[in-house]
């Protein structure tokens, strides 16, 4: 004969998509059929003891629950329902972390829900919890530590005060900005090396150069770099930003004036058997010229604020290289400027170059 008809002692849920059943032990029974019905569908599960559990289920919907034991000679009738109903689905949680001290939380609407509350702990368990009970879809919490973990938790209520799932998720709040920045300029190279002390929660770095016309830029993940192919003679803007998987921080800024450029069109005429006159176009943030003749073991020099300068004591038929030099308080040297050579010569009025 058909086991006897089980008899279900309570149906609840703890999880929106099913609901548990317990119910007295059937002699016999090798097993137990679970039923769901809520008006619309039907689901079944077959289990072997109590308590049991239906899954697949609809949440924060009204569930009719019945069961039947099951041996070798057959199933039973179906016992007398129970109503269960499933708890509200979790919220679907949108994080960010719109500054370094702070992370804001959005979700939609749930379902039959009233209420919602939400809570944020750094994810290692140390320190405070910060938690907030609202009836609006989004909050932001602020005084956090900036770059560090957060475990962000929340769950609707519904009219009875009965929790639904709770949603959890990880955030890092954004870095705070770089600090302490360096820059050394190398005009040989046209070369700027940035440093600065690493920010907490940081993943990577961005250096930028940005001028009026051009813009340069480095990444790492340490704390210098090196940006190359600078232009000589030009402010910069120098700025070092720190970013994690939340996003950048504000930038730190300094300014970086490059050395000027070397002179060019020069153009050299002799003066007199041993005076000559070189003459160059004027360079953007020069304050000095320092023009040079060398030949052997002869140097000849002169310094003049203005884009022109008088060799005197020179050779004749002699061949000089010289080399004119820009300078700046403010923005260095430029020691990078190439030579060129010049033959002197007793009847000669203008004399050409040749580069080295």
């Amino acid at each position: 004969s058909a086991p006897e008809i089980p008899t279900i002692d309570q149906a609840y849920s703890k999880i929106s998509n099913s609901i548990t059943v317990e119910w007295t032990t059937v002699p016999g029974a090798t097993g137990y059929l679970l039923t769901a019905e809520d008006g619309d569908t039907i689901i079944e599960t077959t289990v072997a003891s109590s308590p049991g559990t239906v899954t697949g289920l609809k949440a924060a919907t009204l569930y009719q629950i019945t069961i039947r034991s099951i041996s070798a000679s057959g199933r039973s009738q179906a016992s007398s329902p129970k109503q269960a109903k499933t708890v509200l689905a979790a919220p679907v949680l949108e994080v960010g972390s719109p500054s370094p001290d702070s992370i804001f939380v959005r979700w939609d609407a749930v379902y039959m829900a009233i209420g919602f509350s939400v809570s944020v702990m750094r994810a290692n368990g140390l320190g405070r919890i910060w938690k907030e009970n609202t009836t609006n879809t989004s909050l932001t919490f602020s005084s956090l530590e900036a770059g560090t973990l957060y475990t962000i938790k929340a769950y609707a209520w519904n009219a009875n005060g009965i929790p639904g799932d709770d949603s959890t998720c990880n955030l890092r709040t954004s870095p705070r900005a770089p600090a302490n920045i360096e820059v050394f300029f190398d005009s040989g190279s046209l070369k700027a090396s940035v440093s600065w002390t690493p920010t907490e929660g940081a993943f990577n770095y961005t250096v930028m150069a940005s001028s009026d016309s051009s813009q340069r830029s480095c990444s790492t993940a340490l704390s210098s770099c090196s940006i190359s192919a600078l232009q000589c003679g030009t402010e910069y803007l120098i700025s070092v930003s720190a970013s994690n998987d939340a996003g950048s921080s504000r930038s730190s800024a300094g300014t970086l004036k490059t050395a000027p450029c070397c002179p060019s069109d020069i153009s050299a005429v002799l003066v007199s058997s041993d005076r000559m006159e070189i003459a160059w176009s004027p360079v953007r943030g020069a304050e000095l010229y320092e023009t040079k003749a060398t030949a052997g073991f002869s140097v000849v020099e002169c310094n003049d604020t203005a884009p022109a300068c008088t060799l005197s004591a020179l050779d004749c038929d002699t061949k000089y290289n010289i080399t004119v030099y820009s300078f700046s308080e403010v923005r260095g040297s430029n020691l990078s400027c190439s030579s060129q050579y010049i033959t002197t010569g007793m009847e000669l009025t203008m004399l050409s170059f040749t580069d080295v």
